[in-house]
């Protein structure tokens, strides 16, 4: 299937973003673009570079007052000319749609990645400069799409538990790929997680301790330990007494991506391997009522600051040059199917990310292999993920590809 199909099933109608949003420039020459003339065109072109190519984008971004004088500066408009320049965008729309969007969406959805160390920070930039060797002589597809292998979206609720959703979705996908269709207890692994994260007593985790106790205890089955999402973030409850018996049966070892390095993130997906990815959140897209139907997630706008962390899990991506570099990646939340995406072309509960985000401002990323679909080639690919931290005092071998096994020796 060519990369821009998806645009192309949503876009029947000219002057329709393949999301179903009003085009701030129309391929015909409508659009506020033309209807401002030469400096219509730059402003649009400034803002396509931000991941808004839509009119509803627009009225949602400069709806939220924490947002709105970082807009107008990126812009370099005056009061007047800013305001002129909203006046005519949200023209383009309905009066009851331009209504719709103009409410800033509260900070409801819960986040749960907590802010990386010195240490990791260190860690991703190091691995940015590595390179998949093999991608640069393979030529890559346009598009990869693994929605189709996974279970239905969930939801996370206020909780701050994303990482733990997150991996759990990966682990499931492995097995699923096995022919094993199992629902994994998301409390059980961000139980498992907050034991040895050092954090223990803050909401929230890093992909980096999670992935510990996911190797060496794994995670039981949902039916032995269910997620609840009305607790309070670290309200556990007592853990069953199957859950760690329970749990062996679903281990899965990772591997980590070169954070920021969009080509590494590509190739692992040729090879049918997701990412779990940790991002800082922005208001403009956190807030946005465009973002939260069609999943839309865009770049910071100017110097807003980080409101929190996030985790996703990322099971595709499409090359189209309308997005900020060179394509966008397909994004699995944990939100539900009505609070995030319920608009989005790849079914409610997705929503789509930039190449140039993850660029600018991944935190941390890891995969897995699916064991005899493109598995581990070299030694240099496996990551050995034993932490002191553990305290099973147990010994535990992994195959993760021919040949290849790691131990976790924990204490």
């Amino acid at each position: 299937m060519p990369a821009n199909d998806y645009d192309d099933l949503a876009n029947q109608a000219s002057g329709f973003s393949g999301f179903g949003g009003h085009l701030l420039a129309d391929p015909e020459g409508d659009g506020v673009a033309a209807s401002l003339g030469s400096e219509g065109q730059a402003l649009v072109s400034t803002l396509l570079s931000l991941g808004i190519e839509d009119a509803e984008q627009v009225v949602a971004v400069a709806a939220i007052p924490a947002v709105r004088g970082e807009l107008q500066q990126v812009l370099g408009l005056k009061d007047k000319a800013f305001q002129n320049f909203l006046d005519n965008v949200q023209a383009m729309l309905p009066a009851t749609r331009a209504a719709e969007l103009s409410t800033p969406k509260p900070k409801d959805l819960g986040l749960g990645v907590r802010a990386p160390t010195p240490e990791m920070l260190s860690a991703a930039e190091a691995s940015a400069i590595e390179v998949v060797e093999r991608s640069e002589t393979v030529e890559l597809p346009g598009l990869v799409n693994l929605v189709g292998f996974f279970q239905p979206i969930r939801n996370q609720g206020p909780r701050g538990t994303c990482v733990s959703f997150t991996l759990t979705a990966l682990n499931e996908y492995i097995e699923r790929r096995r022919g094993i269709q199992r629902n994994l207890s998301e409390q059980h692994l961000y139980y498992e997680t907050k034991l040895i994260d050092g954090a223990a007593a803050s909401c929230g985790t890093w992909q980096a301790k999670a992935r510990l106790p996911l190797a060496s205890r794994g995670q039981c089955r949902e039916v032995v330990w269910a997620y609840r999402n009305a607790l309070p973030c670290n309200n556990h409850g007592a853990r069953p007494a199957g859950a760690r018996p329970d749990g062996l049966t679903n281990r899965l070892a990772t591997l980590a991506v070169p954070t920021r390095n969009v080509l590494a993130y590509k190739t692992h997906m040729s090879k049918q391997r997701p990412i779990g990815l940790s991002i800082p959140v922005y208001n403009s897209w956190y807030q946005s009522a465009a973002t939260r139907q069609t999943g839309r997630i865009t770049m910071r706008i100017g110097n807003e600051a980080a409101v929190g962390g996030h985790a996703v899990l990322l099971v595709g991506y499409v090359d189209t040059p309308a997005s900020p570099g060179g394509g966008y990646f397909i994004v699995r939340n944990s939100w539900g199917t009505a609070s995030f995406g319920s608009a989005n072309p790849f079914g409610a509960g997705y929503g789509t990310i930039p190449y140039q985000y993850i660029t600018n401002d991944a935190w941390e990323a890891f995969t897995a292999v699916v064991p005899g679909i493109n598995s581990v080639e070299d030694t240099d690919e496996a990551e050995d993920v034993t932490d002191d931290d553990t305290t099973t005092g147990t010994s535990v071998t992994i195959d993760v590809g021919p040949n290849i096994k790691i131990t976790i020796q924990s204490r």
